[in-house]
């Protein structure tokens, strides 16, 4: 992830910079896979979790393609990477993209959801992931 989107976060979220990375589709597997990453002041944060979820495209906007959101646990590392996968379903064909939302145990709050910039993958995986 290029420093710049990682500063970018981190103006709406003062003591995380936090994004996605590593956003492909695995040929070999038919499914999607992607890490989410922070970088985080953890004297400020205290532990810090990651939660996302792949969105694809509909004609009202980016709509949830996981059945819900994924959540890890908490690390005190100023530095956490976690990597994610989801399955790709049948049927039509749509845009897919990573998204992330990053909880600091001293701010109290899931900050704001950032999606994978400039990274949409089209695919026929229909409108629900399989897992």
């Amino acid at each position: 992830m290029p420093i710049e989107e990682l500063e970018a976060a981190t103006a709406a979220y003062p003591v995380c910079a936090y994004g996605t990375d590593n956003w492909f589709f695995n040929l070999n597997g038919d499914y999607f896979d992607w890490e989410t990453v922070s970088q985080c002041n953890i004297a400020e944060s205290g532990p810090v979790r990651h939660r996302t979820h792949v969105w694809r495209s509909s004609w009202r906007g980016w709509v949830g393609y996981m059945p819900a959101w994924s959540t890890s646990g908490y690390s005190s590392k100023s530095r956490m990477i976690v990597r994610w996968a989801s399955g790709c379903g049948t049927g039509g064909t749509f845009d897919y993209v990573a998204a992330v939302r990053i909880y600091a145990a001293n701010v109290g709050f899931w900050s704001t959801t950032i999606y994978q910039s400039g990274s949409n993958i089209r695919r026929a995986c229909g409108k629900t992931a399989t897992w």
